[in-house]
């Protein structure tokens, strides 16, 4: 049974003040909160005495609870602290108060396992749960849910980082999991993927392949492959970029920064393209087309770190030259200016403009009125006024505005009341 003594006596004469209860001597202390926790109108009860509460209520309507090492507690997966501290009757899951709980019910073994024990017990730990985790089986979700609930981050990240390519390609390319074991078939996936691929699909793969067929059959597909002039130059995964890239937008938002980037260089490594109707794209102009849909900075930044000044320049220059609507076009450009603006990315921002400018792109004639104002701007790190110019160029963008006779008077006045104002 629990006792009230269990609870601080500081906590005990506190909450006694706050119900304004005197008191003569300790044991009166206590006697006095015993009776006043029974009263629902008591005010002012602190963690410790919140905590024998629950414990009292739960040996009251005998609940069975496990016993607990604190070693096993310390290293419960977050979906597993939540189970044990629903099943105590918590609203949170802090494991302070669920270890306290639990001493209250004579319910945890506080026992220290010697450190080398302990070490040996982790490292088998660790081998069972690489061995338990079925990488060829996880599909992104089932990644982004370790890499939150699991106990062990850095033993997941590790994983998941090491097959990163064995995730990507097994969940994306059109490829039959439950062929791999026939050499024949990787012959046949030469006509469908690059070269780079297959032969890293054969590598993943050879230990199966090592059952039925001997080493000597395996090196001979390995040379026909190596010696072919002939093969697929880019991976298309079709419609399946879009979910890739969201896969590595949803790493991003759990600041998983280092597996975002590698599927960045895989995708890039393997010429990951994308396709619609008869469109193809690559990877880096789908990043590129999405990140004018981007709200938050970080995943800006985080992209634009990514891919570089050059090959972002690349790319937005390819999309702004082939896309044919031109509607999409402004649009695109507008959203663009507009994030490199709030992302305080001013040399890529200049670079942007004179690329419109030697594009003669619309409004490309009030862009080089306003680019030497812009550069002002700049220097003086005043994003409002940036904001302000670049409304200006979304109407010259928009065709809105022209040049000639009086109108270029028309934009000098619009600036000049910029300026006045700011």
């Amino acid at each position: 049974m629990t006792s009230i003594y269990d609870i601080p006596y500081e906590d005990i004469k506190e909450f006694l003040r706050q119900n304004k209860r005197s008191f003569k001597n300790k044991d009166d202390a206590y006697d006095q909160s015993l009776i006043l926790l029974k009263n629902r109108k008591a005010v002012g009860h602190t963690t410790s005495i919140i905590e024998w509460l629950i414990a009292h209520n739960l040996l009251v309507n005998k609940v069975n609870i496990p016993n607990c090492r604190i070693y096993e507690i310390d290293n419960m997966s977050q979906s597993e602290i939540n189970k044990l501290a629903k099943k105590l009757t918590m609203n949170g899951n802090n494991i302070d108060n669920i270890k306290n709980i639990l001493r209250h019910l004579h319910k945890l073994n506080e026992e220290e396992l010697v450190e080398d024990v302990k070490k040996d017990i982790l490292q088998t730990l660790i081998k069972l749960e690489e061995k338990e985790i079925n990488v060829d089986g996880l599909a992104p979700k089932d990644v982004i849910d370790l890499l939150m609930t699991h106990w062990n981050k850095a033993l997941i990240r590790k994983i998941i980082y090491d097959n990163m390519e064995k995730i990507i390609f097994y969940n994306f390319l059109s490829i039959d999991t439950d062929k791999f074991d026939d050499l024949w078939y990787f012959r046949d996936l030469s006509y469908d993927l690059p070269k780079s691929i297959v032969l890293k699909l054969l590598e993943l793969n050879k230990e199966m392949l090592s059952k039925e067929y001997s080493i000597e059959d395996r090196d001979q597909l390995l040379e026909d492959l190596e010696e072919s002039p002939f093969g697929v130059m880019n991976t298309n995964i079709h419609i399946g970029i879009e979910d890739l890239f969201n896969f590595l937008l949803d790493l991003i938002k759990i600041k998983e920064i280092s597996l975002a980037k590698r599927i960045f260089d895989i995708a890039n490594e393997y010429n990951f393209r994308g396709q619609i109707a008869h469109n193809e794209y690559s990877f880096n102009e789908y990043v590129v087309t999405n990140l004018s849909y981007q709200k938050d900075i970080n995943i800006i930044n985080t992209l634009l770190d990514f891919m570089g000044e050059a090959k972002f320049m690349d790319n937005f220059n390819l999309i702004i030259s082939f896309h044919r609507d031109p509607a999409y076009k402004s649009l695109f450009t507008k959203s663009i200016l507009r994030i490199l603006i709030e992302s305080e990315r001013y040399d890529l921002l200049l670079k942007v403009l004179n690329l419109l400018i030697s594009k003669d792109f619309n409004g490309s004639a009030i862009l080089k009125l306003m680019l030497p104002r812009i550069n002002k701007a700049i220097e003086l790190n005043n994003n409002n006024l940036l904001i302000e110019y670049l409304d200006i160029l979304n109407k010259a963008v928009d065709n809105r505005i022209r040049l000639g006779g009086n109108r270029t008077q028309i934009v000098e006045n619009m600036i000049r009341k910029i300026e006045e104002e700011s």
